[in-house]
């Protein structure tokens, strides 16, 4: 009907306290007045009517001033009444928002980018700031936890003279003096399907294989590879970047609603440590930090490098698909001992 007319709302009458809903008609007049039918029950003036704000073409509720409610899909008819009685704008702000296309991919772009910072750039910032605070006793357990499933699972024990595994010790002592450290300590395996390598976990402790020493280099590398080792402790690189992997866990967990798991994430610390891999980032701030700390002790910073060198030229001997472990965890090996000349000079 015209506007200078009555118009009829069809929808459904919920009475006051009542969730059973009748299909009912509502009968707006010219001059706004409310009757319901069936029944001729007269509801008051338009302007008493609670109206929601249009969303796309979902229903809505109008409320009654006697606490009962009219639900109707017929929103062109409320937006006539809307904008004849109250003189308001049709659709309201949500409903124009929803019918811009433009504005809701520009919104679920920028949702998207929010989830993605968080990860990239939020959660390492937090785990840089959660890392100094985490309790000792939990890096310690979580080191030696470590440790001891690496032990299960893939070193075995050492065949190296107890003197030379002590003498690295002593080497690696020193160095993490230099860096201000206190506890750690050096283990001596058997790397099995590790080879050649050398690690450390957050507390401190530096794995050491043996096929790593028996490669043949002289002291200063083997003095290099630890002041590395060191380095990545005095950085809390290891805890770092466990804690990323814990947390982007956290996260994940939390995005699907998977509250098992949320909470549990520092249990996962000994996990995320024994499949650590560093950052470029990390390995640069270890090669220059290790480079510095050799020079301290007298020592020349290129045993580094020479040491980056005879791992790689062992992996070519052997023939195989890929690096080893401790070079795979690295960024590009050339690179690396190209940086660590240049500091020495």
């Amino acid at each position: 009907m015209s506007e200078a007319g009555s118009l009829r709302i069809a929808g459904c009458h919920y009475p006051a306290g009542s969730a059973a809903g009748q299909a009912a008609e509502l009968h707006v007049s010219a001059d706004g007045a409310l009757r319901l039918e069936p029944g001729g029950r007269a509801l008051g003036h338009w302007r008493g009517l609670r109206v929601p704000e249009r969303l796309g073409r979902a229903p809505r509720m109008l409320g009654l001033g006697d606490g009962g409610g009219f639900e109707t899909g017929d929103n062109a008819a409320v937006d006539a009444c809307e904008r004849r009685f109250r003189g308001r704008v049709a659709g309201g702000r949500l409903h124009a928002l929803e019918g811009r296309w433009t504005i809701a991919w520009l919104a679920l772009a920028g949702l998207g980018f929010s989830i993605f910072a968080g990860f990239v750039w939020g959660i390492p910032a937090l785990a840089a700031r959660v890392a100094p605070w985490l309790p000792a006793s939990v890096v310690v357990g979580s080191s030696e936890e470590t440790l001891a499933s690496l032990d299960r699972h893939v070193l075995r024990p050492s065949r190296l003279p107890a003197a030379r595994c002590e003498a690295l010790e002593a080497t690696r002592a020193r160095l993490a003096a230099r860096a201000g450290l206190s506890g750690g300590r050096l283990e001596c395996r058997r790397g099995g399907a590790f080879g050649a390598n050398a690690f450390a976990l957050p507390s401190g402790l530096v794995v050491i294989t043996d096929e790593f020493v028996e490669l043949g280099g002289d002291e200063d590398e083997l003095a290099g590879v630890l002041a590395h080792e060191v380095a990545h402790v005095e950085y809390r690189h290891g805890l770092r970047q466990a804690l990323q992997g814990s947390l982007l866990t956290l996260g994940a967990a939390l995005l699907t609603g998977d509250l098992a798991n949320a909470g549990s994430f520092i249990a996962h610390l000994p996990v995320v440590l024994a499949g650590l891999h560093y950052s470029r980032d990390f390995e640069r701030e270890a090669d220059a930090r290790g480079a510095a700390l050799m020079r301290a002790e007298g020592r020349d910073p290129r045993a580094l490098a020479r040491a980056l060198a005879r791992l790689e030229g062992a992996a070519r001997q052997k023939e195989r698909p890929a690096a080893p472990a401790w070079l795979s965890d690295h960024p590009d090996t050339q690179e690396r001992i190209a940086r660590i000349e240049a500091l020495a000079r």
